[in-house]
């Protein structure tokens, strides 16, 4: 199990990098295509460095926060998700009734 999550998510990772990097090819192509650089058209990922600190911004958004920042965010809001509960308790139900089943079936 440990070994499929693990693929799972390498490759998930792989094709949002392929996904990424195939925006800048087409970015790049577009203005290949116009044959003149636009400056209202925003690259898909861009990288700067300044004073010792990395900016990036993805499709035009500026990514500032750290994932401490987001975690802090999420925390703070406390929001309820109904789906997340109600997927919960189906889980405990079939769990428990499965447990039963199986101790009918060994007794």
């Amino acid at each position: 199990m440990k070994l499929f999550m693990v693929k799972s998510l390498v490759l998930a990772g792989f094709m949002f990098a392929a996904a990424l990097i195939g925006m800048q090819a087409a970015n790049t192509g577009i203005d290949r295509m116009k044959g003149y650089e636009d400056p209202d058209f925003k690259q898909a990922v861009s990288i700067q460095k300044e004073n010792g600190e990395t900016q990036v911004a993805i499709m035009g958004g500026e990514v500032s926060e750290t994932i401490e920042e987001k975690k802090a965010q999420l925390e703070k809001t406390e929001g309820y998700n109904l789906f997340s509960s109600l997927g919960k308790g189906l889980g405990t139900i079939l769990s428990g009734l499965a447990k039963a089943v199986v101790e009918a079936f060994t007794d």
